[in-house]
């Protein structure tokens, strides 16, 4: 079973939930799970002043993340280490200052 959810930034409020089946590949649900989504923050938009899709590493694909680059909503996702080794080579001690990275570009 896999699960979608809008919630507001401050209190985590629920604004929308989906509910779909786990056989599917969560990179072929996400289209049509996002526009469901996008179309309720759509309705609620005159009260919200931004929105941040978060997703993990199975929602991963080319499509979908040229997708969301195209749309005006900001994002937060997981990779997997493949797509990443570089990263891997630092050692946890070591203090970095935040970065934004673009991997799948």
């Amino acid at each position: 079973m896999g699960l979608a959810l809008l919630v507001t930034t401050d209190f985590n409020i629920p604004l929308f939930h989906a509910v779909y089946p786990g056989n599917r590949a969560d990179s072929q649900q996400f289209q049509s799970v996002s526009e469901d989504l996008i179309d309720r923050y759509q309705t609620l938009r005159a009260h919200c002043d931004h929105m941040t899709l978060v997703y993990d590493k199975g929602n991963n694909s080319q499509t979908n993340q040229v997708a969301v680059d195209a749309s005006p909503y900001g994002f937060v996702g997981s990779l997997k280490a493949n797509q990443v080794p570089d990263l891997l080579t630092i050692p946890r001690d070591l203090n970095l200052s935040p970065v934004l990275l673009s991997v799948l570009s």
